[in-house]
């Protein structure tokens, strides 16, 4: 199974601070998507700490 998650960083910056591990919902080798439960979890964190998805 591929790993998933995200990489933040600060609002308006290149940098990035944070690697958010999170489960793949499919459990599929060759497909993946976030669980919403846990993506609205590590969207709000980064509400609350200024930072944003570094893709």
């Amino acid at each position: 199974m591929r790993h998933v998650g995200l990489v933040t960083g600060p609002a308006g910056s290149d940098a990035a601070v944070r690697v958010v591990p999170m489960a793949n919902a499919e459990r599929s080798p060759t497909f993946y998507r976030f669980d919403a439960a846990e993506q609205l979890k590590v969207w709000r964190e980064m509400d609350d700490d200024g930072t944003r998805s570094r893709w």
